[in-house]
């Protein structure tokens, strides 16, 4: 998505490119977070002239799709949590293993309630 640069007046390259949402400029260390149109102008005169351009090259000029889930983003980063299933696996059964063991514990401590402990 394109718009003017407010000073610069009716001109060629006087806009910039921003990416719309749902995608994100691919270059996340840049300060600026669009596409300078008088490069892209620059760019595709080379292009019509036969020299060496990079306005066709892949992705040189487009933007790049959040990861899943994402509705706006400021990199590749995922936005919904990713699951880390042998984690949560053995949460799961060292949780189990507790719950097994407390009826027995409960038992052993109701049976020998009466012994002292010296």
């Amino acid at each position: 998505m394109c718009e003017a640069i407010m000073g610069l007046g009716f001109r060629r390259g006087s806009y910039k490119c921003l990416c719309r949402k749902g995608f994100y400029f691919p270059d996340v260390v840049s300060l600026h977070k669009f596409f300078n149109g008088s490069l892209l102008e620059e760019e595709y005169e080379k292009l019509m002239l036969g020299k060496n351009s990079t306005y066709n090259s892949n992705s040189e000029y487009e933007c790049l799709p959040c990861a899943e889930g994402c509705d706006s983003c400021e990199d590749s980063s995922p936005c919904i949590a990713a699951l880390n299933w042998p984690m949560r696996t053995s949460i799961l059964a060292l949780a189990c293993i507790v719950i097994g063991l407390l009826p027995p514990a409960a038992w052993f401590t109701f049976r020998y309630q009466q012994v002292k402990v010296s």
